[in-house]
Order: structure tokens, then sequence, then C-alpha cells
């Protein structure tokens, strides 16, 4: 790589599974350091969410993904109470909550014709498809006054903005 060529401001960490406690992990031990970060069903356990940990993982801002019934990573226990403190600290944070993992392009069907459903922890379906859009709230994210997919979102992300 030739200097010069990686802008140091705008680089974005994010992981599925244990890469989702690995990307909150690395937000802890390295404050400040990414533009963003995509946790996608993250197993940092509230046991791990001191007020230290979230004054740190909150100087980054993140976008948290999961699905309820995650099979794997029960995300009441880990990525929705760690959601909540950051938000309480005032942290640049969203999540996007699925009710289930299913396809939402109309390509792959059940045999009775509802959209075909796979495990709950597979997420990353949704994350990879652009199709973390909503907030917990359900509402849109915006952006400069536009709404942004996380894909976007954490595009438009630079290290201390």
């Amino acid at each position: 790589a030739r200097p010069g060529r990686v802008d140091t401001d705008r680089i974005v960490i994010g992981g599925l599974s244990n890469g989702g406690f690995m990307t909150v992990r690395m937000c802890l031990d390295y404050p400040g350091f990414w533009s963003a970060g995509i946790p996608v069903c993250a197993p940092f356990f509230e046991e791990n969410q001191t007020p230290e940990a979230v004054d740190a993982i909150a100087r980054t801002p993140l976008w948290f993904v999961h699905a309820k019934g995650d099979e794997l990573v029960d995300p009441r226990q880990t990525s929705l109470p760690l959601y909540r403190s950051l938000k309480a600290a005032g942290a640049e944070v969203h999540m996007t909550y699925f009710d289930h993992v299913e396809d939402l392009t109309g390509v792959y069907r059940e045999k009775d014709g509802r959209p075909r459903r796979i495990f709950s922890h597979g997420v990353w379906v949704h994350i990879y498809n652009d199709f973390c859009r909503c907030d917990l709230d359900g509402r849109a994210v915006f952006d400069d006054g536009e709404p942004v997919g996380a894909w976007e979102w954490a595009a438009r992300q630079r290290r201390g903005e």
C-alpha cells in the first residue's frame, strides 16, 4: 500500500456473532480509533457493560443489528441493554431489531407461499442485503436530513466528528 491511500479518519469496524463481540471489544479497547462500528448479534453480555466500559464504547458511533429469538445470542442480555446504556450516555447509536429472519427480497418462499424463514441468528442476511434502515423505535435513521441504511450511515462517519 502506498502512503496516504487510507483515510484513517474513516475506518469502520464490524462483525457477526463472535465478530460482533470483537467489534464491541475493539471499541472498548481502542476508544475513538474507529469512525463507526456495526456489531451484529454481538454477545457482549450485561456483566461486561460496566459504566467505564459504556463510557469508552460510547466514543464510537455504533449500529447494532439483532433479531428477537436469536437461538445463540439472547439480545435481551447483550445488545439491547448495551444499546440502551449507550443511548442514555448520549452516544450516537442505532439498532435495527428484527422480529425474525426471513427472505425480504421476495425470491425465496416456503411451500405455502410465505417468505422463507431461516434461524434468527442469521440476521447477517439482512445487514448484507442492506435491509437495516430503522432504529429500535421503528423509525427511519436519518443523516443530514436523508434516510440512510447502516452501510451508508457507516460510510458517512468520520472519526472525531
